[in-house]
């Protein structure tokens, strides 16, 4: 393997002049970029052809795509394909169906899936898998996905727009039901990453709710003395 100076390169990366200069007027950068090639042909002789395919793919859309700027709309609880590129594991990698959790400017919070079986199997599930690992959420066809499939809840990400193929279908439940999938999901998160934030918040949201029956409690006592106070304001009148 070519051993390529990172040093050298972590230099060039943050001198101005060459934010200017063009890379193929630079030796340097030349001479590294081939470098890095030649060790990306060498270890390609160990990848099977699904991943070659599947590489090729992803370097060829961060190519033609890595400037573009997405003004799409998209909804939580969408469900689409995104180019999640070239990742450590046990980072996902290439192209994946993903669900949007949420909308930031021209970029998206989103979890991918994967239809790996061994994942499947380990995968939480409400009914059919209680005590799968919390982050393996197992979904299906009837959730709207396109096959049965995974989220990897470890694997949330912010993605720009443009990483997004295209868009599947969204997902078959309404997302501000309470127990709904979607909110599941975002529950699940906060519970395991956001901890002390989470109990906070029921916390607060018990505190609400307590709240709330107490005020109906007093509102229906005060229409209650509001009518003794009828009753007794018409026998004072009638006296």
């Amino acid at each position: 393997m070519n051993r390529v100076d990172y040093t050298k390169l972590t230099t060039l990366a943050s001198d101005k002049d060459a934010r200017i200069r063009l890379a193929k007027d630079s030796s340097d950068a030349l001479y590294y970029y081939t470098m890095a090639i030649g060790n990306t042909i060498e270890k390609s002789s160990l990848w099977n052809e699904a991943e070659m395919a599947m590489i090729t793919a992803s370097l060829n859309r961060w190519v033609l795509h890595k400037n573009d700027i997405s003004n799409e709309k998209y909804s939580c609880g969408d469900i689409v394909l995104l180019e999640l590129g070239m990742n450590f594991s046990p980072e996902l990698s290439y192209s994946h169906v993903s669900l949007v959790l949420e909308n930031i400017g021209n970029m998206v919070m989103i979890v991918p899936a994967t239809s790996t079986e061994k994942v499947y199997n380990e995968a939480y599930h409400p009914q059919d898998n209680p005590n799968g690992k919390w982050y393996y959420r197992r979904v299906t066809t009837k959730d709207g996905f396109p096959k049965n499939c995974s989220l990897i809840l470890s694997n949330l990400k912010v993605v720009a727009k443009s990483s997004i193929i295209k868009p599947i279908g969204r997902l078959t439940e309404d997302i501000n039901i309470e127990d709904s999938l979607y909110r599941e999901i975002r529950n699940t998160i906060l519970a395991h990453t956001f901890s002390k934030e989470y109990v906070s918040f029921i916390k607060t949201k018990s505190n609400n709710e307590s709240m709330k029956s107490k005020i109906e409690m007093l509102e229906e006592k005060i229409e209650q003395l509001v009518e003794e106070n009828k009753v007794l304001t018409e026998l004072l009148d009638n006296a």
